[in-house]
């Protein structure tokens, strides 16, 4: 099975159409030394900004990794969902990484290669479409921030069951039982997977990332944190 995001929302026909039209918007930013894409109408759509704020919540999450691991291993890092790449950058200012490997749709990585090659931040990029690639591959820490509940269950699962397994620890923010519009469903069903493979503890984190009704997710293999 391959799994490109692109198809996945066109099997669901309600959000197909917004997801479309978002992709079509960010392959038309333009890209240029001044990074003013970041601050455009369509970046502040999907993803908490402006450039100021997002780096705030980027720098917040950070220091939630670090009060919330006695040790982190961070020579392997893979995140779902990247976005144009800042909490990659501020990650790797705070922590040092071996390797860090962002996981998105052609769409998203077109603008985090550029932002992370403009700061001088060393990523590796896998298309959604080859997500298939780094099955098997080893991992010291899977990162994720609000991206899980925007992609359909099963195909949740096929990411997770292939990737979590081969992952020292993660940290995930996402939205908990309490968001209006399937947030319990999606809390029970991400738990019901990170519990066959961590130990998980969740952390309201709302005055972090500024989004309401979101959790931080952390899971070891062990069960000291």
């Amino acid at each position: 099975m391959i799994l490109v995001f692109g198809e996945i929302f066109m099997c669901h026909s309600k959000i197909s159409t917004t997801w479309i039209d978002l992709n079509s918007q960010l392959d038309r930013l333009i890209l240029d030394d001044s990074l003013s894409f970041i601050e455009s109408d369509i970046i502040n759509r999907v993803i908490i900004g402006g450039f100021e704020k997002n780096t705030k919540v980027c720098k917040n999450e950070v220091k939630l990794l670090l009060n919330n691991f006695s040790i982190i291993d961070s020579q392997s890092v893979i995140e779902i969902g990247g976005g144009y790449g800042n909490f990659c950058r501020i990650f790797q200012e705070n922590i040092p990484t071996k390797e860090y490997t962002i996981v998105d749709t052609n769409n998203m990585l077109r603008l985090s290669r550029y932002f992370l090659d403009t700061k001088k931040v060393k990523c590796n990029f896998v298309d959604t479409n080859k997500i298939e690639s780094i099955f098997g591959k080893k991992f010291s820490l899977f990162v994720s921030n609000i991206c899980l509940s925007e992609i359909p269950e099963e195909h949740r699962v096929f990411i997770l069951d292939n990737i979590l397994p081969n992952c020292g620890a993660f940290f995930i923010i996402d939205a908990n039982k309490f968001l209006v519009g399937g947030g319990e469903e999606f809390s029970k069903h991400l738990m019901s997977i990170l519990e066959k493979y961590f130990f998980v503890r969740t952390i309201e984190c709302s005055n972090i990332c500024f989004q309401k009704n979101h959790d931080l997710y952390i899971g070891t293999k062990n069960d000291r944190f």
